[in-house]
């Protein structure tokens, strides 16, 4: 987890697995203050088999052209290597950002699947469930 030099918190990233299934929610800025967090976070994810992956933007608080261009090479490198992937949820300015930059043309996004995003998200059966989701075919 990441602050700024005032204390405030840029970037949280939890990850949850479900055997090759990968929960990722993201919290705060996700921003070029945070890039680098982020790059690692997922180089850590890119060592390990990986099918499915679902990323919660329902706690992202601010995103830049820096975090866009990091969630599309996200998308374009589980798209490359045939794992399946989806952006769920955002607040209205993260959904205003990828409508006026015709990335919600682009990223597979969806409303947010209706579960507490405090803490672990949802059972594992509510994770596969979601992963398994037709929006990933």
């Amino acid at each position: 987890m990441q602050r700024s030099s005032g204390g405030q918190l840029l970037l949280s990233i939890t990850v949850d697995r479900e055997g090759d299934k990968v929960f990722i929610a993201l919290a705060g800025d996700l921003s070029l203050s945070s890039q680098a967090e982020f790059e690692e976070k997922l180089r850590e994810l890119y060592r390990e088999r990986v099918m499915s992956v679902l990323v919660d933007l329902s706690s992202l608080t601010f995103m830049d052209s820096t975090g866009l261009f990091l969630l599309l090479n996200l998308w374009k490198r589980c798209h490359r290597e045939g794992i399946g992937i989806v952006f769920e949820g955002g607040s209205q300015e993260i959904q205003d950002l990828f409508e006026v930059t015709a990335m919600d043309q682009i990223l597979p996004v969806v409303p947010p699947g209706g579960s507490s995003t405090t803490g672990r998200r949802g059972s594992s059966a509510q994770l596969s469930h979601r992963l398994r989701g037709p929006s990933l075919l």
